[in-house]
């Protein structure tokens, strides 16, 4: 392959999210509202009917049901319920509140970006006989190491930019699935990610 049809291939590895993203409070007054809407519109649940009379389950049930009212109506149809609130031994997930850029758990609620510690993505030159999606894995392996597992979404590009060379560099999509780069990467959010020609703000991911 000449120096004039020269390319290369690079890949752009994905952490997909894996909480519930925080609504905003605009989305959070929003199904606040419907939530209230679809209770009060709703039929009168029979408790009798569902629960023993006396039973541990039947007095839960008030309970729960006393501290909503309370909280969205300011009365209560359950006022004489005695509530006991259990103590809950609640640990922080130190895995999830680690927001440095080399933690590939950080911001569970969004996807993260595996980059080079230059700012770069694994890059290849494509061999002759060599297709894009070959050149992108072989890529990924030689610089990442072989103890990650990665999920290629298409064997089509996403992106295409030139490099300082002025060679074309297309970008294709992959997914890590499992395990750990054998280098110290880092994992920026989309709004994070600083490479040429802002081709990130295409790219599908949130």
């Amino acid at each position: 392959m000449s120096q004039s049809q020269a390319i290369k291939a690079s890949v752009l590895i994905v952490r997909p999210p894996y909480i519930t993203p925080q609504l905003s409070p605009f989305k959070d007054a929003y199904f606040q509202y419907n939530r209230l809407l679809t209770n009060a519109l709703s039929s009168k649940f029979f408790v009798d009917f569902y629960y023993q009379q006396g039973s541990l389950s039947q007095r839960y049930f008030k309970q729960r049901e006393h501290l909503r009212q309370l909280q969205e109506w300011g009365y209560s149809n359950y006022p004489d319920e005695q509530l006991t609130q259990p103590d809950l031994d609640v640990t922080e997930n130190k895995r999830d509140s680690d927001d440095s850029l080399t933690s590939i758990t950080r911001r569970g609620d969004r996807s993260v970006s595996l980059v080079l510690k230059d700012g770069s993505l694994p890059t290849a030159a494509v061999q002759p006989g060599e297709s894009l999606d070959e050149a992108a894995l072989r890529a990924a392996y030689t610089q990442l190491g072989r103890d990650i597992d990665l999920w290629l979404v298409s064997k089509l590009p996403i992106a295409v930019n030139k490099d300082k060379e002025g060679v074309d560099n297309y970008i294709l999509l992959s997914y890590i699935l499992n395990g750990k780069p054998a280098i110290e990467v880092d994992y920026p959010v989309k709004q994070e990610i600083r490479l040429p020609n802002n081709f990130v703000d295409l790219l599908p991911i949130q």
